[in-house]
This record gives structure tokens, sequence and C-alpha cells, in this order.
């Protein structure tokens, strides 16, 4: 099976997406029946051609990109994989930031680390889309008692920016960062509280902005926060 692998690694640059994800599937089923030496001797090759994949513009082959990546986790050395993908959570790819989130979370299923290694899946969390996909991953885990606090933590790092954002006259930005804040709120309610009274403060100026889209967005996502609450936030509007 190891003769094979050289053959099927010029199919993953393929432009074709049927055939890289065919390549994809091919590679899962061989990464782990192949001696650990033999993966090794590949690897490099094999990762350039992988972060490529999971940045494609096709989410089935994006998704099949995150599959090899847990699988190679199991044959090697899972800090080393979780390395890897802390770099490219920092790719200029969007779809490639995503992808190594729901790669990273994965692989920390999979060996069940989770606990132990939380900061390397929060610590370079930079973008909006990121952390939508992130926190509705969250939400969803078996063990969603234990990710929120997690997330809550993570995302201290880039509230500022989110907020940021939220005030920014191209619409499209204003907009994704307010549903961002809306899918946090959704999801950590009550945790949310300590994010609150960084968010509102824009979110409140962004309803006065003549953009509607801008204004309108952002006025959802206040009401929004207000409803995930049982209480409201304490320190600026209780219910």
């Amino acid at each position: 099976m190891a003769t094979l692998i050289p053959h099927v690694l010029p199919c993953l640059r393929d432009h074709n997406s049927k055939i890289a994800l065919s390549a994809l599937e091919i590679l899962e089923l061989l990464v782990t029946r192949v001696a650990e030496t033999t993966l090794r001797s590949y690897f490099k090759l094999l990762w350039v051609s992988i972060v490529e994949r999971l940045g494609d513009n096709k989410l089935p082959v994006r998704e099949k990109a995150v599959d090899v990546v847990v699988e190679i986790s199991v044959v090697l050395d899972i800090p080393m994989i979780l390395e890897k993908l802390k770099v490219c959570m920092q790719h200029k790819n969007w779809r490639t930031r995503e992808q190594s989130l729901h790669a990273v979370w994965r692989c920390l299923e999979r060996h069940n680390l989770f606990k132990e290694k939380k900061d390397v899946l929060l610590d370079d969390v930079s973008d909006e889309e990121g952390c939508k996909k992130l926190a509705g991953r969250c939400s969803k885990a078996p063990n969603s008692d234990t990710a929120l606090p997690f997330l809550s933590q993570g995302i201290r790092s880039v509230r500022e920016r989110l907020c940021e954002q939220v005030i920014d006259l191209r619409s499209s930005v204003s907009r994704e960062a307010c549903q961002a804040i809306q899918m946090l709120a959704n999801t950590l309610r009550d945790d949310f509280n300590g994010h609150a009274e960084y968010c509102l403060g824009n979110l409140l100026k962004a309803t006065y902005v003549t953009i509607q889209v801008i204004s309108t967005a952002a006025d959802t996502t206040v009401r929004s926060m207000i409803e995930s609450t049982n209480s409201g936030y304490v320190r600026v509007i209780p219910k």
C-alpha cells in the first residue's frame, strides 16, 4: 500500500475537485495502513497538499481534508499535528482557518485531549467566521458543559477586534461581526455576561448608522443578546 502514496499525491493538487476528493478518500484509508516511518517520509509533501485542500472552494473536499488530518494524527505525534494546525489558523485563506479549527477540535475529540489542549484550540482564533463555527461546535458537543467555559475564555483575545468591526462602515464586515456576536451570545447565554459590556457600546452606536444593513444587524444582535439570557446583563442591561 505504501507504494500508492507517491502516485496519489499529485492527484491531491488536481484542479478538478472530484479527483482531489477521491485522492483524499484514498489517503484516508492509506495513512492508517502504512508504517509510521513511511508516512513520515512523505509527510512534508503530503501536508502542503492537505493545507491547500483545507482551503478548497468545495466543502466536501475541505471536510475530507479534515478527515485525513485526523487519521494522520492517529499515526504520527498528536502534538506535532496540533502545532501544524496552529500555523494554519493564521493562513490568509479564511476557509483554511475555519477548517483548521475543525481539525483541531476533531483531533482533540479523537484523542480525548480537549481539557489538556484547550489553549491550542483557542489561542489563535482570529476571525468572526471561525468564532461562529467554533461556537456551533461547542454548543453541539457531548461535553458542552465543559467546552463552553473554555470558549468564553478563548474569545477574550478577539472580542476587541470583533467589536471594532461592528462599526466598520463596510456593511458586509459589520453584518458578519454582528452575526458572530449573536452566535456567541446565543451559544454562551449567561456565560456571555463578561463580554456583553465590550460589545454593547459599539452595537448601540451601529444602530444609529444611516446604512440600513448595519443598523438592522446591530439592532437584531442587541435584541438577540438580551433574549439569550435568563436575567439580562447585570452590568449594562438587566432584565
